[in-house]
């Protein structure tokens, strides 16, 4: 269960223990013995947030690990990892983090918060199966998206691989993509441990 549910749960016992005691005050129930059971509704409450953000704090390790390892395998100069939030309307972009050649992490992207279908590359990635892992050059979208194009090219990026995540066979998750100066290409063995360790960055996420 999330935390927040727990949280706004924990928070509505304490409020109708509140209205139960306003009630039974005229009744002379004892100060001291709600009081002590509003404390312990707390004490629960801070108990589930510390363990919850514990558990938070250990899933982004292991993401950033996992991340680093398709780094160094890939040999890309930029990853990076992106959630999708899904509402009613439309499809926003989560930037979680980025990661350069040097190691070094990057907490902020211009993608954050754009529409999924905001340029030709993000809606390409969006429509794309899970099951692959799929590239695309710069100078393909030069025509079809001038601006995106020149956004490559002014951080030097020549081509993108890109795979979307998901846990099953609903709408993905989000996606990871790498970045090249060059139009690299991955062989089999490098294809075979991405693909391996995006399904497992899948299980959390």
């Amino acid at each position: 269960m999330n935390w927040i549910y727990i949280q706004n749960f924990v928070i509505f016992v304490n409020l109708i223990i509140i209205i139960y005691m306003f009630i039974k005050y005229t009744k002379r129930i004892s100060y001291d013995q709600t009081l002590e059971i509003l404390n312990k509704n707390v004490d629960l409450l801070n108990s589930v947030y510390r363990k919850q953000h514990s558990n938070d704090l250990k899933k982004m390790v292991e993401l950033y690990s996992e991340v680093q390892t398709i780094l160094k395998i890939s040999n890309s100069s930029l990853i990076s990892l992106l959630r999708y939030d899904y509402s009613k309307r439309y499809i926003t972009l989560q930037f979680m983090f980025s990661i350069n050649g040097s190691g070094e992490i990057v907490h902020e992207s211009r993608l954050d918060k754009l529409p999924a279908t905001s340029n030709i590359l993000n809606l390409k990635i969006l429509e794309s199966e899970c099951n692959n892992l799929y590239d695309l050059k710069t100078e393909e979208i030069k025509d079809i998206d001038p601006k995106t194009y020149q956004l490559l090219k002014s951080c030097g990026i020549e081509k993108v691989f890109f795979r979307n995540i998901r846990k099953c066979e609903s709408s993905p998750l989000g996606y990871i993509a790498f970045s090249y100066n060059e139009d690299y290409e991955i062989d089999d063995r490098q294809r075979e441990e991405i693909m391996r360790i995006t399904t497992k960055i899948s299980q959390l996420l």
